[in-house]
């Protein structure tokens, strides 16, 4: 499963998870990429939304804001590495569920330590 994979390349293990914070888990997994609520995500786990942020920073080590920013940030990157140059980072950002360009970069910036400009650049010229 493809969001299964996705959660692995962060770290986090989904199959040894409890049933409800599988289902969260699985839930983001699936749809990362989307603008979607946390009351869908709540209804699909069954947890308040206090207990779903407890629950996942005490079996994760995120919360379920952190965890999604995670994976949108990753994927991000990957679609940076495989596209060409012409194809905007606002662009981008977008298909990853992040609309706003600048917060995208900044939030990468923090996590790589590099801008998404310099991501493509350094794999462009055959350093990654």
């Amino acid at each position: 499963m493809t969001a299964d994979r996705d959660l692995d390349f962060i770290g986090v293990e989904v199959t040894s998870q409890r049933p409800r914070v599988r289902a969260a888990l699985e839930y983001i997994a699936d749809h990362y990429c989307e603008a979607f609520e946390i009351r869908d995500l709540l209804a699909v786990c069954g947890y308040s939304e206090r207990g779903l942020q407890d629950a996942l920073s005490r079996d994760v080590g995120m919360t379920a804001t952190a965890l999604i920013m995670r994976l949108r940030l990753e994927e991000g990157r990957r679609i940076l590495l495989r596209t060409p140059s012409s194809f905007p980072v606002l662009e981008v950002a977008k298909a990853v569920g992040m609309p706003h360009a600048g917060r995208f970069s900044v939030r990468y910036r923090a996590l790589f330590g590099e801008t998404p400009t310099q991501t493509r650049s350094r794999s462009r010229s055959g350093m990654e």
